[in-house]
């Protein structure tokens, strides 16, 4: 059992860690099966390794992320 903050955060309990081989600072990945409500925790080796694991919110080609980044990088504007 753990409890979430205010701010969102958890701890997983020290035998949990133990078990799935976690030291600070480490990074999970948590995945919900929405059939269920059961939520798993995954280590994962390098954070290369989340790649795909999130869908964008939006895709953008890359020549329009250029072009932002060269019309826009340091004015805090987006177009």
């Amino acid at each position: 059992m753990t409890t979430i903050t205010r701010k969102g955060q958890m701890t997983v309990p020290k035998a949990l860690r133990e078990r799935l081989h976690l030291a600070a600072p480490s990074r999970v990945v948590l995945d919900l099966e929405e059939r269920t409500g059961r939520i798993t925790v995954a280590p994962v080796e390098d954070i290369l390794d989340l790649a795909g694991s999130l869908a964008p919110a939006d895709v953008v080609p890359a020549t329009e992320i250029r072009e932002r980044m060269q019309d826009g990088y340091g004015s805090r504007g987006t177009r």
